[in-house]
């Protein structure tokens, strides 16, 4: 740190302007931060004939500013972990609406189908409809989760793979 100070020093007097460094000294095993700053002091003539040297404890504004480094990186993983389930979200949702509206469009453009076969995609609709809701509520019941607590029940696997299956058909 000795040969920085003098490096400073010579700008001081080699310009006539104030330097400001932070200097950094462990201290019992702990960093302490200082800001250090030289001022030239002028003759008459405008010499530099010396140095003032004052210097501040900017300890806890470095560890503040760390913290707040801390801070906004968790911030920014969480947004981008918002984005993707935003992402996610909207094609969950997507994929049962555009069936709807696939079905809904087909079945306009055949009325002349058997009743049968009508109730066929009709059903077909309502399960997309019905999936759609589960997956809203599901979504209103995670923005919940922080605020209350929340029963967790298990997973029927065999209904969701049913699911998978009649959708592929």
């Amino acid at each position: 740190e000795g040969r920085r100070f003098e490096e400073r020093l010579k700008i001081v007097f080699e310009t006539g302007r104030a330097v400001t460094a932070e200097v950094v000294l462990a201290i019992g095993g702990t960093l302490h931060y200082y800001e250090q700053i030289l001022r030239p002091v002028l003759d008459q003539d405008g010499r530099v004939v010396m140095a003032v040297s004052t210097i501040h404890d900017i300890t806890e504004r470095k560890r503040t500013e760390h913290l707040i480094q801390q801070y906004a990186a968790e911030v920014s993983a969480r947004n981008e972990d918002l984005e993707a389930f935003s992402r996610t979200v909207a094609h969950d949702l997507k994929s049962p609406l555009s069936n709807i509206i696939g079905f809904v469009e087909w079945l306009q453009s055949h009325l002349e189908l058997p009743a049968a076969e009508q109730q066929e995609y009709i059903d077909i609709i309502a399960r997309n409809a019905v999936k759609m809701d589960a997956i809203i509520d599901e979504l209103l019941l995670l923005a919940q989760v922080r605020k209350e607590q929340v029963e967790l029940l298990p997973i029927d696997t065999t209904r969701l793979i049913s699911e998978a299956q009649a959708r592929l058909a």
